[in-house]
This record gives structure tokens, C-alpha cells and sequence, in this order.
């Protein structure tokens, strides 16, 4: 009987290293390596947290019947600080998770837990060294103490009230969210 198949695999290994270092057979590699996609990592998609947090969110509310409607800016923080080693999975078992402890309508950074265990801190040198999140988390820091005061937070930091405005844009900060009510 003849029939026809295609075979669609996925790793988070690099195949051609694997065949170089001989833990993946070659013969094999160029069979199913016909067409090669590769998706970047949410590490790699920061812009994608909070959107797939909030579809996650809006999905768990319904499931669970819970009127959880948000996230705290600490929580949006804790989330985009954060390195996601799992991928997508993990930050849709975080939500879960989240949804299902949270007792408001809101999500605190405290219902937040990684892996079961809660993420570094906004900046924290534990999970990361890449500069931009270092930066962030300064940012998001001195953005905190001075309640959302740009100019404050710019003397904390050590830089221009221009710069700050510069950095707060290009890392795509929500300044607003720390302004006093």
C-alpha cells in the first residue's frame, strides 16, 4: 500500500551543531530537513508577553468563571522581567495558575509563579545579564519610587529627563501606569 506523509518536527536544539557533534544521526537530519522555520523564542518576542497574557487572561476568566479583568503594573512588569525558559507554555500555565489563586479582579505580581517559583525581580541579575532588561528593570524601579515623575526618575537613574524619555520609548514602557491616582 502506498501513501504519502508528511512529518512536521519541532526541538530547541540547533540540528546542524547536533549532527556535527554526533548526537543526531545525519542520514535522518536530511530527510526531514526540507523546510526549516524557525520561531523565535517569547525571550526573543518580548513585544508578544502581554498580548498572549491577556488572551491567556480573558480565557481562564471564562473557563474558571472569575471576573479577573487585568494585571497590576507589577504583575505586567514581573511578567515582561522575566526570561520565560518554557516559552509560550509556561507563560500559559503562569496565567492559569494566576487566574485560578488571584481573589480580585485584578492580578498582583504575588499570583504570579514561574516554574513554581516566582521570577527575579524587575532587573535582577539572577536570571539575566542582557542589558536591555537590566535596563528595564532600573527604569521600571526608579519609575516606582517616583510614583511615574519623569524628571525624578531621571536624577535617581543619572541620566537627562531626554534620555529617560528616549529609553522609556524604546523599551516600551507604560509610565503612565505609575503616575499617582
Amino acid at each position: 500500500m502506498k501513501i504519502d506523509v508528511r512529518v512536521i518536527t519541532a526541538t530547541n536544539k540547533e540540528l546542524r551543531d547536533e549532527v556535527k557533534e554526533g548526537r543526531f544521526r545525519q542520514d535522518l537530519f536530511f530527510r526531514l530537513n526540507v523546510v526549516n522555520l524557525h520561531i523565535p523564542s517569547l525571550q526573543e518576542r518580548r513585544d508578544d508577553i502581554l498580548p498572549l497574557a491577556r488572551f491567556f487572561l480573558n480565557r481562564y476568566s471564562v473557563d474558571f468563571k472569575k471576573k479577573v479583568t487585568g494585571f497590576s503594573p507589577e504583575a505586567i512588569e514581573k511578567m515582561r522581567n522575566y526570561a520565560w525558559p518554557g516559552n509560550v507554555r509556561e507563560l500559559q500555565n503562569a496565567i492559569e495558575r494566576a487566574v485560578l489563586l488571584c481573589d480580585g479582579a485584578i492580578i498582583e505580581a504575588s499570583n504570579l509563579t514561574m516554574e513554581g517559583r516566582p521570577a527575579g525581580g524587575a532587573g535582577s541579575v539572577g536570571d539575566t545579564l542582557n542589558l536591555e532588561e537590566l535596563e528595564r528593570g532600573a527604569i521600571t524601579r526608579a519609575l516606582q519610587s517616583t510614583r511615574g515623575v519623569q524628571k525624578e526618575a531621571a536624577e535617581i537613574l543619572g541620566v537627562s529627563p531626554r534620555v529617560l524619555n528616549y529609553k522609556i520609548q524604546n523599551l516600551n514602557l507604560d509610565w503612565k501606569a505609575y503616575r499617582k491616582a
